[in-house]
């Protein structure tokens, strides 16, 4: 038996993840690097691709379980700011992960474990975003999965 999801619901989903991801990248620490001479750049433009493994789409987790976060960020480049958001769709509250400068060359895995309760069923959104050196998008992904009380 499927779940029929509608143009509304899809629009809404969407709408929230651009309404995070403009958050996240707002929130990201638009710091240069400590030291200009270390890290001879030129300040250009990289994308960055964005692979989030863990969770997988639509993941069920048991309240008080731990949820494993792990994703893969490659670049031809250097990957510089990230951040890392889970949202309560419910609620609309968000709580930071990750933030930081991580300059990185090439690639870059983030993981981490947080254990999410919850008294009713509840849809989050995982939200990894990361900007260049001057502060602009360059890339993003995101994942939904839902807790069980």
């Amino acid at each position: 038996m499927g779940v029929k999801i509608t143009l509304f619901e899809k629009n809404a989903r969407m709408k929230k993840f651009l309404l995070l991801a403009l958050f996240a990248l707002c929130a990201v620490n638009f710091t240069a690097c400590d030291n200009e001479d270390d890290h001879d750049h030129g300040h250009e433009h990289s994308d960055v691709m964005v692979m989030i493994t863990s969770p997988e789409e639509d993941q069920m987790v048991m309240s008080g379980s731990e949820l494993h976060i792990h994703a893969d960020l490659t670049s031809e480049g250097t990957i510089h700011n990230l951040a890392v958001t889970l949202t309560n769709e419910t609620t609309n509250e968000t709580q930071e992960l990750f933030n930081d400068h991580v300059h990185q060359e090439g690639s870059y895995t983030f993981m981490q474990d947080v254990t999410l309760t919850a008294t009713d069923h509840t849809d989050y959104m995982l939200s990894i975003a990361t900007t260049d050196h001057d502060g602009e998008p360059s890339g993003t992904a995101m994942r939904h999965f839902h807790v069980m009380p």
